[in-house]
């Protein structure tokens, strides 16, 4: 299933943790092993490891930033644990 159907059809609040732009891409792209960058992820055989990178991104609960903290790990929608770093309660790194 597609990453807008999942959230779509979504049964559950979420949260969407957003990177900063250079980290995203970085993430993407060694994930491809590639050099070519941002137009070899928008190819058709690269869908699903884009799909789960952007889900990995995605909390199955609503969460605020008060919400957060480093004895509380957090699953994303691609099932992988995320270990948050709260730094001067106002600053999450992940």
């Amino acid at each position: 299933m597609g990453l807008v159907k999942q959230i779509q059809n979504s049964k559950t609040p979420f949260t969407l943790l957003v990177p900063r732009n250079d980290a995203i891409m970085e993430q993407l792209v060694d994930a491809l092993n590639a050099k070519e960058g941002f137009e070899q992820l928008l190819t058709e055989q690269n869908s699903d490891l884009v799909t789960s990178i952007l889900l990995y991104h995605i909390v199955e609960e609503r969460l605020s930033l008060k919400d957060m903290n480093e004895d509380a790990p957090l699953k994303t929608r691609n099932g992988e644990m995320l270990f948050p770093e709260v730094r001067n309660k106002r600053d999450v790194s992940i």
